[in-house]
C-alpha cells in the first residue's frame, strides 16, 4: 500500500509541473515573441514479478505472465516550440 501511495504522490507532483507549464503558456499567450513550451512524460522504473509456475497460462502465449509494478512518471522533457506566430501590428 505504501508503494502505491508513493507512486501516486510522485505522479501527481509531476502532473502539477505540466499544469504549471500550461498555465505559463496561457499567461503569456499575448506576449510578443513568446515561445510556448510543451512538457512530456516518461515512466520511472518498473519492477517485474513473474508468476509462481513460470509457465504461460493463456492459450497462444509463449512467455510467462508477469506483473509489472511501476514507480510513477516524471516530466522527462520540456520542449521549446519554435513555431512561427501570426504577425501582429504593434503600432
Amino acid at each position: 500500500m505504501n508503494i502505491q501511495m508513493t507512486t501516486a504522490s510522485s505522479s501527481l507532483s509531476q502532473t502539477q509541473k505540466k499544469i504549471d507549464t500550461i498555465a505559463n503558456n496561457i499567461a503569456n499567450v499575448n506576449t510578443a515573441g513568446y515561445k510556448s513550451r510543451e512538457a512530456t512524460f516518461q515512466n520511472l522504473l518498473t519492477q517485474t514479478y513473474a508468476n509462481q509456475t513460470g509457465e504461460a497460462t493463456e492459450p497462444g502465449r509463449e512467455t510467462p505472465e508477469n506483473l509489472r509494478v511501476g514507480f510513477g512518471s516524471k516530466v522527462g522533457l520540456t520542449t521549446l516550440r519554435n513555431e512561427q506566430g501570426s504577425a501582429q501590428e504593434t503600432g
